[in-house]
């Protein structure tokens, strides 16, 4: 089984919230670009925020990861009226 980015890339991702691109990512964990690439596709919390211009007058994806909130607590008491 291929060991996944996907811990580290969310750490990452988190540590900088405006997002980075593939390149950037690649250099700071020191992975293959394409590997980046693969895992943030693959990763339901990670989504493309915009893009940016990039060599040869080509696109770079901006990728962040979303925060996901906590559960909301069940409330302590009991309803008051039954649903129907």
């Amino acid at each position: 089984m291929k060991p996944t980015h996907h811990a580290k890339l969310r750490e990452l991702l988190r540590m900088h919230p405006d997002g980075l691109t593939t390149t950037t990512i690649s250099h700071y964990l020191g992975i293959a670009e394409c590997a980046a690439r693969s895992s943030l596709k693959s990763m339901t919390d990670a989504y493309i925020d915009r893009w940016q211009p990039a060599r040869n007058r080509s696109w770079a994806a901006v990728w962040c990861v979303v925060e996901v909130p906590e559960d909301c607590p069940r409330p302590d008491t009991p309803p008051k009226e039954l649903v129907k």
